[in-house]
This record gives structure tokens, sequence and C-alpha cells, in this order.
């Protein structure tokens, strides 16, 4: 199976529109990606209106040295939506 086989896969499921999520996205790599800010809108749209993101300033690891800001951002919507 190729990774453009996987993501046909993943694409073709549908996740139910009534779940919350937060998508936590790399500053880095949403510049270095072709079309990545379309990529993400598309992907936020097929999440749903519970679908939110924000963009965290590093690389593609930033969970590794941006704990601070993703403790904020994960606290600042789980205070929304409850």
């Amino acid at each position: 199976m190729s990774l453009n086989d996987n993501v046909n896969e993943v694409n073709s499921v549908v996740f139910p529109s009534e779940i919350p999520v937060l998508k936590l996205i790399s500053s880095v790599s949403q510049k270095q990606v072709k079309d990545g800010e379309e990529i993400q809108k598309n992907h936020l749209n097929r999440l749903g209106a519970n679908a939110e993101s924000q963009i965290i300033d590093g690389s593609h690891g930033f969970y590794q040295t941006n704990v601070t800001d993703i403790s904020d951002a994960t606290s600042n919507f789980l205070k929304k939506i409850n």
C-alpha cells in the first residue's frame, strides 16, 4: 500500500462531526508543505463544525519543546467546549 492509498483510505472515513477536535499545527510544517494552508483547511472542514486549529511556532517536533503552548491551547479549547 502506498502513501497515497493510505491518505485516500483515511479521507474516505467519515468523522463524527459532534466530536470536538483541536488540531495543533507546526508553523514550520505549515510553510514547508506545498499548499499546506489549503490542506489544513480542507482537513478541518472534513472534521466538521466542532474542529478548530492552532498554529504552534516550531518544527514538526514542536510537542517536544512547546509544552506550555500546547498546554495553554488545550486548556483554552477545553474551556470553550465545556
